[in-house]
């Protein structure tokens, strides 16, 4: 099957975020608000809780109605960790970042009109 064909007119990926985090888990609420302010939404966050205690989930539980939020408890290890949330993805395109980091408001819809543009060259 072409690619073109397996997308709508207007391309919409979907990209899904695997965070791993372990020990600061208030980090991961800077990632969570910049996530909420994408102008772009066709997005999950898989975050892979790296922690012994339920920290993270107190925290995202005021946004799990405003992203797409998975929450999954892992082993200690950042490649383990990361393996474990590459099953639970379902977006067509897999970031990996830190639970630090913050993520400008037009990322996803600029890097969609990159793949989008890439798209309609072939």
């Amino acid at each position: 099957m072409n690619i073109k064909s397996s997308y709508s007119k207007n391309y919409s990926n979907k990209f899904s975020i695997i965070c791993a985090t372990y020990k600061n888990s208030f980090n991961i609420l800077s990632l969570i608000k910049s996530l909420k302010n994408q102008q772009y939404k066709n997005f999950e966050l898989v975050i892979c809780d790296q922690n012994k205690n339920n920290t993270i989930k107190k925290i995202i539980y005021p946004y799990k109605n405003i992203i797409k939020i998975h929450h999954l408890k892992t082993s200690i290890g950042l490649s383990k960790s990361r393996n474990k949330g590459l099953e639970k993805i379902t977006g067509s395109y897999v970031l990996f970042l830190d639970d630090d980091i913050i993520v400008p408001r037009k990322f996803f819809l600029n890097l969609s009109k990159i793949i989008n543009q890439q798209i309609k060259k072939k």
